[in-house]
Order: C-alpha cells, then structure tokens, then sequence
C-alpha cells in the first residue's frame, strides 16, 4: 500500500478563469475594517473601564442608593455618562474618556462605510464596464442593458434594488475572476502535459480557438415545433420501441410489463421499421400511427442520445426529406445557421449583441419562447453555447508528480473505500429490486428492472436512485471519519496518515470499487510567483476530486490537442472494464454532454433513444441484468454474451460523495493535509446569532462584529462562502445555484454585503479559507495573474508505461 500503484495520466486539462484576480481586489475596502478593528478597540477599553467602575461604585455611592442604581445600570449597559456626573466623580472619568473615544470611533465607521462604498461603486462600475459587457451576452443578456445604463449614467444608491443590482455585477465578477468554469473566454480550457523536470510552466501561445453552437433545450423545443407539421411524419423513419421485445404475434413492452397483440400485417409493419426507411417509404400511415400510439413504435422527430451538435444533426434529418416539406423546414432554419455563423466569426460585443437579438427574434418567430431562468445549476438558458481553448499550453514537472504521489497517496485509498463503502450499499439496494423483478425465459432484462424500479420510487431512468443511496453511504464516512479525527486537540492544521485514511477496510468488508475506483483530481499549485512555480517551489493542493471521466465532457474533450491518448487514459481511468451509458444522460446542455463515450468506443449505449450508426448499441429490452454476489456487482450483458458494464459503479453512485470533503465538524474544520499536500481546506461555520441582532443591510455593528468573529477565531480576509449541507435540499437533477461556493472579500463593503445577504438568507453558512491565496497566483496568461487548476486523472501507474 504505496504511492507506486498511483500516477498521474500524461496529459490533462488546465481550467482557468477568464479574468485576473486583481479586478476582484480593486473592490476591497480594507479602511472599513480597520476602523472596526479600531472600535472594537476602543469597545475592550470601554468594557474595562466599566467593570472597573463597577467594581467600586458600591464604595463610592454608598449613601445615594438611587444614585447608585443609576450609575450601575448605565455602566452595564455600556450608556452614556453626562459631564456633570463624571466631573463631580473622577473615578467615572475613565469610562467617560472610554465611552467617548468609542462613539467617536462609532461614527467614523458608519460615515467610512458610507464612503467608502462610494468608492467602491465606482470600481464596481468600471471594471463591471470593462470585463462584463461580453460575459453578460451569453449569461443575461438583459442585464447587459442595465450594467450599460449603470455605468453611463449611474445614480446615487439608496434602494434595495439599487443593492441588488450591486450585489448581482459583484456576483458576476467574482464567478469571472475566483472561478474555473467553463464558459466562453471567462473559463477557457488550456492543455497540459508531464514531462521531465520539477515544476510547473505556462507556454503562451497567441489566441484561442472557439466553438459555437446552438443549446440542446434550443433545439428540443425546435423539434416539437417541427414535429407539429403534419407534412414532417412521412419524412421521418420509424424504429422499434427499445424497451419492447416483438415475439411472434405480439410486441412486449418489459418497462410497462404490457402485452400488445399484433396481427400478420402489423408483424410484418413493424420488422420492416428499422429507423431508415421513412414512413413514405413504408405506406400505410394509419397503421403505424396505431403502432406509435400503442408505444410499439418511435415515430417521431428524435434528437440522439448525446449530441455536442444538436442543431447540425437536425438540419442533417432535414436535408434528407423531400420537398416541399424540405424545403419549407430548411428555409425557416436557415437563418438560425447564419447568425450562428456570425456569432462565431465576431468578437465584438455590439455585433454579438445584434447577432443574439436578431436569433431571439427569429426563435420566437418560429415559436421558440425564451426560456425561464431557474435556481438548477448548469441549467442552460441562454440560446448560445460558447467553449473557448487557449492555444497556450502547460507543461508539469514529473519531479513534482511524484513528490505529489509520494504525500497524497493515502487520499487516493480513501477514495478507493470510499467509493468501494457506496457501492456496496447501492448494490444492496438494486439487488432487491432484482430481486422481485419478474424474469422472461429465466432472464431479467434491463427495461423490467427499470419498471420494477420505477414502481417502488427508485429513480434508476435518472440514476437519482443511485446518487441518493450513495449519499446515505457517503454521510455515514463523513461522520465516522469525523469521529475518528475529532478525539484530537482543536487545531488550525490536522496531519493525517495512512491510517486516518485506511479506517473504511478496517471496519467493513468492502468490494472492488471497480470502474469508480480511481478519481479525477483537481490540483491547485500555490506559488510566490512564477518563477519559483517553475523551479518547483510550490505547495499542492486537492481542490475537489470527481469521477473519473470530466475530461470526456464536450467543453474539453473538442479542443483537446491528442484525444487518442486521452481515450486511452479514459479506458484507464475504468480499468479497462467496458463502460454502459444509459438514457440519464439524454437532456445534457451541450457543455457538459458526453457524446465523446459513444464516440470513440469507449461505452455502449443501452437506452431506448435515438443512436448513431457508428456507436456500439444495445438495446435496453434485449440487455440482460447480471448479479455478481461475490463482487457485489450487477451488471449489463448483450445477447452475445459480452459484459457491457455495470449498472451500479458508475458516475452516478460517485455524485452521491460530491464534493469529497471528508471532514464535517462544526463549528471549525481544521486544515487537512497529507505531508506538504492540502486535502481538505480549513472552514469555519459562522451562525447569523454570533454577529448580533442586526438590522437589514450594511452597518458598523454588523462589521465590527464580523471583525471580532474573525479576530476570534482566526479567519483571514479571502473565503469562499456557502450554505450548511442539507439547507437546499438538491438532488442530483436538481442542483440549487446557491450550491457553488462564493468568494467573498470580508475587507470589501460590496462583498460584505452579498454575505450579508446569503447569512440572513440561510441563517448560517461556512467560510472556507481561499487557496491558493492572491499572493499565491502566478499563472499570468497576458493581463495578469489568474486563478487556474489542473485537472488531471489518477491512473495505474502501468498504464502510463503501456
């Protein structure tokens, strides 16, 4: 049990944010929080000079009883004392000197926030006018029109709306500048490779390469629009339904267990429906219009399973009907294929911005409404898709993979448990429905289980069923590993050790975690600057660990420079064991599809949706539902005999452990690290009742109590802020926003107040300390330094030596 099993996959993926860090510091405030540092100051002196009055105002107003109740409850509650009663009783003056130099330094506070907001608005509006405008396009676009009128012509703020408006553009900003999502220019990916030496190296290259295309939900809605033209039908080829098996005088749908009767020319209709020939082909319309009605046929217009190009793919269907129905369809589209076209072609945000109005107008025209901005992560909304890939490239110092390996190791076998701990508790749970599953000739096919399942209100169509039992599992880990640690002293840094990881196998009797069994790592590199970066001066950090196969998603798989070789760590990545992709994936936005699996051979898709000639496809009614007790498995078999993967260790039973933070422990988790590496960074939980009774909005009392909090407990100034586990209640199709962590500056009046916002919101939240921290960002791609990560694979060391 050493590092030698583990290494890292030759080639990886750098995501990176679109924009320096240092737009996000023009935004801070720190005057603010000095003040408040200095009230609290002021505040300790007055609490002293008032337990010191009070611990003699018995003696000294001994014979005025009412006086001296006076005096006391005053001084408890920290009150004002006139001049005349601190003159005529030198021993109160003190607390007087206190008390004055405290509200003196009150409201400095309340007029420094005042201004210094103001001043704050100012860069919020100038960087918001510089980097946002092209952001916006693609994200909102009507706030577009708002950040413009804003910036032109912006008023003073003293409306809630006014703050939200602020709050949402500081939203915005720090999505652009502390975060590595994949999106248009502001997430470009970059390509990385291990080569020999010690560090870690950007190789600039000028420009980008994009790709644009229309969003799936755009052309699902087009195909139900087009699907409503009586004419389209004939066009379109009918298939079999894939969850039916057609025996000799009837068809049998197993995900509905129902028996259709089917006469000799019904038989003979429907083995003719091979999803080639169209229906004009074929005759008879009324007939396979009773066979589609029945579910015994598809006959409609189908997107494919996965598609990276949906809309190509449609004008593709399209292009092979016959006028005028062909003709009537391609001319309404056409347009569409323009102004893609010229989105592509032009950077400029007031051409792109002309481009989305005009597709807006044309979608509607065709009847495709806009669609409603919701609170799920990762739902698409606007009509565009645009990934960007820098042509620049990093290389990794294998020196620096191995001291990596050489520390970490044992974080890698905690996944290993982990992911082995959830298999088998998802495997106990689909085995009983395998169980009473009913079998045809001595078989259980895939599409009776999925009925079985859906019966008893197990979401295996969706695999939600599989994410929520291995959540189960996985909250079972995070409380003994937190048990396991917690027997320690408080500290700001935890060491663990192979053992604190290797808990799991010495309690249970764990399974092969099989094709989940190794992680995709995100690492983060924090460095002085890029100099020593390069010599490999620099601490590791794990920033979240995934499945095994992100580097698959669209948004990196296109622009990837060697996609053999990233197929074949893919493959690795699995254990060389065959991969089964099934419908739950069908609704994906174009960014984050997995086209790429089917593909490149890499899975078989065994789902009842539409499939490409050139993927290796079985049917879901036709695939066999295999129990392998001994390995705690159950898996997918093809008539042939071949194994075409498991059912249950699969991308879907690893998002039940997302995000793989391992330690919960409130109210402090301390920094975890595995030698020189970070594995889990350090968090607080902060409750809205330790800062007070506040009033709505930004006030002295709300910072200055946030400075106490911070001096109390150790919290720098850069943290990354989200809701408590649990509080928004998200499964695994539907995923809350408020989910993403938010970087917040608690020296930034304008930050301050979006996590004002979310403590009242949520009552609570948890700070986790930002690393690497902006002294710590090297990576310069041209206007400065930008937050990145390499995400990159663990693989058999073998495989790296094929």
């Amino acid at each position: 049990m050493t590092h030698d099993r583990h290494a890292l996959a030759p080639l990886f993926a750098v995501r990176a944010a679109g924009v320096p860090f240092q737009v996000l510091e023009r935004l801070g405030t720190p005057a603010v929080s000095a003040a408040a540092r200095r009230l609290n100051a002021f505040g300790a002196t007055l609490d002293e000079a008032a337990e010191a009055a009070l611990a003699t105002v018995a003696i000294e107003l001994a014979s005025d009883r009412k006086l001296r109740s006076k005096v006391s409850q005053k001084l408890s509650r920290r009150s004002v004392i006139v001049a005349e009663l601190a003159n005529a009783h030198p021993w109160l003056a003190a607390y007087a000197q206190a008390h004055a130099a405290r509200e003196a330094a009150l409201e400095d506070l309340e007029a420094m926030i005042d201004r210094e907001y103001a001043t704050a608005l100012d860069a919020l509006s100038r960087e918001a006018g510089r980097v946002l405008p092209d952001f916006l396009l693609l994200e909102s676009a009507p706030l577009l029109d708002e950040v413009r009128k804003w910036v032109t012509c912006r008023e003073p703020a003293n409306r809630s709306i006014d703050r939200q408006r602020h709050r949402t553009l500081a939203m915005y900003l720090q999505r652009v500048c502390a975060k590595n999502d994949s999106f248009s220019r502001f997430g470009p990916t970059m390509w990385g490779t291990i080569e020999p030496g010690e560090g870690i190296a950007l190789h600039p290259r000028p420009g980008m390469a994009r790709r644009v295309e229309l969003e799936t939900w755009v052309v699902a809605r087009l195909v139900a629009i087009i699907e409503a033209d009586p004419d389209v039908r004939a066009e379109l080829a009918p298939r079999l339904h894939g969850h039916g098996q057609l025996e000799q005088d009837a068809f049998v749908r197993l995900d509905e267990q129902r028996e259709h009767a089917l006469s000799t020319g019904e038989r003979a209709l429907v083995a003719a429906c091979d999803g080639v020939r169209p229906a004009c082909e074929l005759g008879d319309p009324t007939t396979l219009a009773s066979l589609a009605e029945r579910g015994v046929i598809v006959w409609r217009l189908e997107r494919y399973a996965r598609d990276t190009a949906p809309f190509a793919s449609l004008l593709a269907d399209i292009d092979g009907w016959r006028d005028p129905v062909r003709e009537r369809w391609r001319t309404r589209l056409q347009p569409l294929v323009a102004l893609v076209e010229r989105f592509a072609a032009d950077e400029r945000v007031a051409s792109r911005r002309a481009v989305l109005d005009e597709l807006h107008a044309n979608l509607q025209a065709i009847g495709v409404a806009d669609r409603e901005r919701t609170r799920t992560l990762y739902a698409a909304t606007n009509p565009i898709n645009e990934n960007c890939t820098l042509h620049s490239t990093i290389s990794l110092g294998a020196a620096a993979c191995d001291r990596l390996l050489a520390d970490v190791w044992p974080w890698l076998e905690l996944w290993h448990d982990a992911t082995a701990f959830a298999v088998s508790r998802v495997y106990q749970r689909v085995a009983e429905l395998v169980a009473v599953a009913p079998r045809r000739a001595g078989k259980l096919p895939y599409s009776s289980l999925l009925h079985t399942a859906r019966a008893a209100g197990f979401d295996l169509d969706r695999d939600g069923g599989l994410t929520d039992v291995a959540r189960g599992a996985w909250d079972d880990v995070q409380r003994e590993l937190s048990e396991l640690l917690g027997r320690r002293p408080d500290a700001p840094v935890w060491q663990l050790t192979a053992e604190d990881c290797t808990f799991l196998r010495r309690r249970y009797e764990l399974p092969p975690p099989g094709e989940i069994g190794r992680p995709s790592l995100d690492l983060l590199a924090c460095a002085t600057s890029a100099a020593d970066a390069a010599a490999g001066r620099f601490d590791w950090l794990v920033g979240e660990s995934h499945h095994g196969f992100p580097l698959y998603q669209h948004t990196m798989y296109w622009g990837c420079p060697d996609k053999t070789t990233l197929t074949n760590i893919i493959r690795a990545a699995a254990g060389d064991a065959p991969v089964a992709s099934r419908d739950s994936g069908n609704d994906l936005p174009v960014h984050i599809n997995y086209e790429a699996f089917l593909a490149t051979g890499v899975a078989t898709f065994v789902g009842a949706a539409r499939t490409r000639a050139s993927w290796k496809v079985v049917r879901p009614a036709d695939a066999e539902v295999v129990v392998d007790e001994g390995g705690q498995d159950i898996r997918l078999r093809a008539p042939s005999g071949e194994d075409l993967g498991s059912l249950i260790r699969t991308a879907a039973t690893v998002m039940g452990m997302h995000p793989f933070f391992p330690l919960v422990r409130a109210p402090h988790e301390p920094r975890l690290r595995l030698g020189a590496v970070t594995v889990q960074r350090r968090s607080w939980y902060v409750d809205s009742s330790e800062l007070g009774a506040q009033r709505t909005g930004m006030t002295a009392s709300f910072v200055s109590a946030l400075e106490r909090v911070r001096a109390d407990r150790g919290i720098p100034r850069w943290v990354y802020v989200r809701p408590r586990p649990g509080v928004l209640n998200s499964t695994k199709t539907n995923r809350d926003k408020d989910n993403k962590p938010v970087c917040i500056d608690l020296e930034s009046v304008i930050s301050l107040y979006i996590f004002e916002h979310r403590l009242r919101k949520y009552e609570a939240m948890i700070l986790t300390e930002m690393l690497p921290a902006p002294e710590q960002i090297f990576l310069d791609t041209g206007d400065g330094p930008v937050l990145f990560e390499l995400r990159t694979n663990v693989v058999p060391r073998d495989a790296t030596q094929r």
